[in-house]
């Protein structure tokens, strides 16, 4: 069987100028410490679990309380919408998505952190 690696995804046509995944821990920490509403995680002991596995201690990281939408999901299209307002590109800008998920929730909390507009379409 052959397999195929691409180090770098092919280009997608209309699609050129945006950023290709970053492999720099560093760059989105700074960015999030700037974001007004990324706050860090807890840390929570899981006792059952840890008895389960037979280890002495296991940690979680409760993202329950992330940007006040219950998942780490929530990162994704706000880190976006944070670089574009790095960039002074996001206020007054609208972006949108079809979600009726944590993107979606995602898109509106960055955009309302960033002086943005989010328009979420939800499937009937």
């Amino acid at each position: 069987m052959d397999i195929l690696h691409i180090s770098r995804p092919l280009p997608i046509a209309g699609l050129e100028d945006i950023p290709a995944p970053s492999t720099d821990a560093d760059a989105p920490r700074a960015l999030l410490t700037r974001c007004p509403v990324a706050n860090a995680t807890s840390l929570v002991q899981a006792e059952a679990i840890a008895v389960e596995a037979s280890v002495a201690e296991v940690w979680l990281k409760d993202e329950r309380g992330r940007m006040g939408l219950g998942s780490f999901k929530a990162l994704g299209a706000a880190y976006v919408i944070a670089r574009d307002a790095q960039d002074a590109k996001a206020a007054g800008t609208t972006y949108v998505t079809a979600s009726a998920g944590n993107h979606g929730l995602s898109v509106a909390a960055g955009a309302a952190a960033f002086g943005a507009r989010a328009v979420i379409y939800i499937a009937d």
